[in-house]
């Protein structure tokens, strides 16, 4: 009776590392089926405000950086110019913010390195 009781022990732990390896697989193999669906690498984070509409031209980074805090997102400000539409093009670390003063949109597009999946 001992060995039986031994042998259905290893039966059900032998199931339960079956069934985990069945589950990493899975888990894996639609990572793998649907990479062009996503950029394993990187996420991107957008984010939308709409501001009170303004005929200003010229910006300071002080200006930009409290427009910058309003974002969930914390974004750190790199640098700032002015296109020919009078839109405000923001460099963040990571990406970038357009702001368009005259209809008051901003548009927050960022890159995240994503840590799930490993490059090669």
């Amino acid at each position: 009776m001992n060995i039986r009781k031994s042998l259905r022990a290893l039966h059900r732990d032998f199931g339960y590392f079956v069934v985990g390896i069945t589950f990493v697989y899975t888990v894996s193999g639609i990572a793998l089926n649907h990479r062009t669906d996503w950029n394993p690498h990187y996420t991107m984070v957008s984010e939308d405000l709409t501001l009170p509409s303004t005929s200003q031209t010229e910006y300071t980074k002080d200006e930009i950086n409290t427009l910058l805090k309003k974002f969930n997102y914390e974004a750190a400000y790199r640098k700032h110019f002015i296109t020919r539409n009078n839109e405000v093009k923001i460099f963040v670390e990571g990406g970038t913010v357009m702001y368009n003063p005259e209809q008051g949109k901003v548009e927050l597009e960022v890159l995240k390195k994503t840590t799930i999946f490993l490059s090669d």
